[in-house]
């Protein structure tokens, strides 16, 4: 995170009146010691650095700026005792700004007080008066502590929760580089979605300004790797194809749906798949009319089945997906339609009927707790959409 030097410019405003009525005479007031600070802090000298800002403290005991910096500086050392005290002094020389409570935060997760966290980004994220930008970094810090929490019985909470706040980061500020890349992380470890990682992370490349490192390991490392896998889909590659022979089974299919006609419409999508494994319509045609021609539990599932073949080739494809998910719930399978509806949300995040429906799978699926952030998220979205807050 970036902190804010405006207590620090103010306290170099008042040390260069000082210095043109004094004539530069009388004790230092910090300024000298914080400068000397950032510098050491800039270069990676903590020792320097943590003793410069603890003198500009001393000189200067009103700065905040230098607070926030020996906090900053005690984290990186390791000593994270006296970085929270650090922090707790930050807040209380300025009450309520935005980079005193942010530092403050931040030194609570890496002190695993995962609870002080939330409360101090919750504050920065919900509160008004605040800038898009930072209630982003809020939102986003608040997805990070949630990542840190993914495991054991509250594993999918925490995994949605932490979804749907870089969901709403990147609402708030959609060139948040950092609600890119751990949105990206997460669609990768732990949903397995190559796909949207992948767009998440060429996103990040293109945003982040800062962390040149990352940005060349992302680019050279991340983005290459997850291409190759999703080259390697066997599922895209057919050995036989007859393009021409499927598109007139796919023009026969249409026909015979348009006439009501489903079980003829049926047979003619099966051809149409049995000449081009990889065309994508015959196989959704094909399912809504293994569905249309009987209506039956087992036609749904037979439908959902096929769906999830139509997904497979278009991984992103918010139509295969959402019919996945309703013939899934039609079908009695509550955990296929969490599966298709959360692939969905990943196909179209700002989708609030996608993200009712997902709430409403993790329900009927007995998992009313994972459900909360998404039903959370979808009323967010409502009411972005309706311009009623």
């Amino acid at each position: 995170m970036n902190f804010s030097q405006k207590y620090a410019r103010s306290v170099m405003a008042a040390a260069a009146a000082a210095v043109l009525v004094s004539g530069g005479c009388g004790r230092s007031d910090g300024t000298a010691e914080y400068e000397a600070g950032v510098k050491a802090f800039e270069g990676g000298n903590f020792n320097e650095a943590r003793d410069k800002f603890s003198k500009s403290l001393e000189y200067g005991p009103e700065n905040a700026s230098a607070a926030i910096m020996l906090s900053r500086t005690l984290v990186a050392s390791g000593d994270l005792k006296a970085a929270s005290a650090a922090a707790e002094k930050a807040m209380e020389l300025a009450p309520g700004d935005a980079d005193a409570v942010m530092t403050a935060a931040q030194t609570a997760f890496y002190a695993r007080n995962y609870a002080l966290a939330r409360k101090l980004f919750g504050e920065l994220a919900s509160k008004p008066g605040y800038t898009p930008q930072i209630r982003s970094a809020a939102l986003a810090s608040l997805a990070v502590v949630d990542i840190a929490c993914i495991s054991g019985r509250d594993m999918e909470y925490f995994r949605e929760s932490a979804r749907t706040g870089l969901l709403l980061a990147i609402r708030s500020d959609p060139r948040n580089a950092a609600a890119r890349y751990h949105l990206a992380l997460l669609y990768r470890d732990s949903y397995g979605y190559a796909e949207s990682a992948l767009d998440q992370f060429e996103l990040y490349a293109r945003l982040d300004r800062k962390d040149a490192a990352r940005v060349e390991r992302t680019r050279t490392k991340t983005i290459p790797e997850l291409r190759e896998t999703i080259a390697k889909n066997p599922q895209r590659s057919a050995e036989r194809r007859d393009s021409l022979l499927s598109a007139k089974e796919l023009r026969n299919a249409e026909t015979a749906r348009a006439k009501g006609d489903f079980k003829a419409a049926r047979k003619a999508y099966e051809r149409a798949r049995r000449a081009d494994a990889l065309n994508f319509q015959a196989v959704m045609g094909l399912a809504e009319t293994s569905y249309r021609a009987s209506s039956t539990k087992a036609g749904a599932t037979e439908a959902f089945r096929l769906c999830r073949e139509a997904w497979g080739l278009r991984p992103t494809s918010k139509e295969a997906l959402v019919k996945a998910g309703e013939y899934a719930l039609k079908a009695g399978n509550a955990a296929g339609a969490v599966e298709a509806y959360s692939r969905a949300l990943a196909a179209a995040p700002n989708d609030a009927a996608t993200a009712a429906a997902l709430a409403n799978a993790f329900i009927k699926n007995g998992k009313r707790r994972a459900a909360e952030p998404v039903a959370r998220y979808a009323r967010e979205l409502a009411r972005a959409k309706t311009g009623v807050r």
